[in-house]
């Protein structure tokens, strides 16, 4: 008899973590990655530009 063992994705493993999340956990995870990411949108609109702030700087004029 031969046994095949599947090996799941990192994805699939993601999946069911998610899946096994109560729901007000994720609604928190949520909330915290919008946060982080409308921050991150702040800073990067403050520079004028999409590159960082030591990009610019690496070479003097």
């Amino acid at each position: 008899m031969k046994t095949t063992i599947k090996e799941k994705t990192v994805q699939e493993v993601q999946d069911n973590i998610f899946r096994k999340m109560p729901v007000g956990k994720k609604i928190r995870l949520a909330s915290k990655f919008f946060s982080f990411a409308k921050k991150l949108n702040k800073t990067l609109n403050q520079n004028g530009t999409r590159r960082t702030a030591v990009s610019h700087r690496k070479y003097a004029k």
